[in-house]
């Protein structure tokens, strides 16, 4: 997959997003909490608007 770069912003505003997001519950493997990844995507609209 390709990444791009959109800058303007873009990144830190995705952080303040996450940041307000609810406390993450803990994956649970027989009922104990355990490591484990997480993919979130997050979508950014771009208009040439001035």
């Amino acid at each position: 997959m390709k990444k791009t770069i959109i800058g303007g912003g873009c990144g830190q505003e995705a952080v303040r997003v996450v940041k307000l997001m609810p406390r993450w519950e803990p994956g649970k493997y027989k009922n104990k909490p355990v490591a484990m990844n997480f993919n979130l995507p997050i979508s950014f609209n771009l208009s040439n608007d001035e």
